[in-house]
């Protein structure tokens, strides 16, 4: 998230917000954001939690209409006027909660803010960043080196995802005007609790969108899984080891049914199809397959309310009391391999 140049007083919510809300906030953001990408061509992939992150982290320094419109989005507005000492709490008790520990797999979430150097940032800005996200300061100089800027800081998100996330920003990006860039990274590296067998591996057909039948490396396994159906999907939950995450995958029974099922792709939904998961013996089939995703997603938060924080009327007086600053573009890079 890239922010370049161009007070407000805060008072306290008086309900402080928890772990569950912000998480509730976060599901909400999901598939509103899940709504206004679907429509493009091919397959979507993307991380709305890391999306979700990176856009809280920077409401913490918006003010004025510029939060307000930001909470809209972010389902934060009954915080939308109080200190965001409770969100900023929430969240990052909810990102620690994510990641865990002594766990069998691998997940890291990991924050980075790059300022430009002289540039001055509030200290309550930066200390509830670094306290709650783990997010600390590192300066580079955009004015002087924005290429080098861009290299620095995608060295640092290749490394923070094992290489599999190259080149965050491209060439170009970013622009002697930038002042800050927040950067989120998050990588999961986990074997599923019940193994797909290589033996059991081999091409077998895979429907397309079009209705045109191809054939893919599709691996099988019989076990008990926690599983539903009715007269327009099947869905299943594959647990990785250790049991504490899971893919759920959602399966129309028509050839055609994706579009109808993605439309009703909202929390209410989501809930009652996975609430009602039990125990059965499932057959299973399970495609191998690659998915990356890459998105510039300014319009698309500009459509779902927060335009003003893209513009030059936008309010960031409380990451600093020097420019103005506004939100330049939101950028977002993506990759799955199962």
């Amino acid at each position: 998230l890239v922010l370049s140049t161009d007070a407000q007083s805060f008072s306290r919510s008086p309900e402080p917000m928890t772990r569950e809300q912000a998480s509730q906030s976060g599901n909400f953001f999901a598939l509103d954001l899940f709504q206004s990408l679907k429509g493009q061509k091919g397959n979507l992939f993307f991380s709305p939690t890391s999306i979700d992150l990176a856009l809280v982290m920077t409401w913490t320094g918006a003010a004025g209409e510029t939060r307000r419109d930001m909470s809209d989005v972010l389902y934060l507005k009954d915080y939308s006027s109080g200190d965001p000492e409770s969100v900023s709490l929430a969240y990052g008790s909810l990102q620690n909660a994510i990641v865990g520990t002594d766990a069998p797999y691998t997940l890291r979430i990991a924050n980075r803010l790059w300022g430009q150097s002289g540039y001055m940032f509030r200290s309550s800005f930066l200390d509830l960043l670094s306290r709650d996200f783990g997010a600390g300061l590192q300066t580079v100089d955009f004015e002087k080196d924005s290429e080098g800027a861009r290299q620095t800081i995608n060295t640092w998100v290749e490394d923070q995802t094992e290489d599999k996330i190259k080149d965050l920003l491209p060439a170009g990006s970013l622009g002697s005007d930038v002042r800050l860039v927040l950067t989120n990274a998050i990588y999961f590296l986990g074997n599923w609790q019940h193994r797909f067998q290589g033996s059991d591996t081999a091409d077998r057909p895979f429907t397309l969108e079009s209705g045109k039948e191809i054939r893919v490396p599709t691996m099988h396994q019989t076990h008990s899984f926690s599983y539903s159906e009715d007269e327009r999907m099947q869905v299943v939950a594959l647990p990785y080891q250790g049991g504490d995450l899971e893919m759920v995958i959602i399966l129309p029974r028509d050839k055609g049914g994706l579009p109808a099922l993605e439309a009703e792709l909202n929390t209410r939904h989501l809930t009652e199809w996975t609430t009602g998961l039990e125990r059965k013996s499932v057959r299973l089939w399970l495609p191998k397959f690659t998915l990356t995703g890459e998105f510039s997603l300014a319009k698309v938060l500009g459509q779902l309310g927060m335009g003003r924080a893209f513009s030059r009327r936008a309010d960031f007086s409380g990451m600093s009391d020097g420019a103005d600053l506004f939100i330049s573009d939101v950028v977002h890079k993506s990759f799955i391999d199962v």
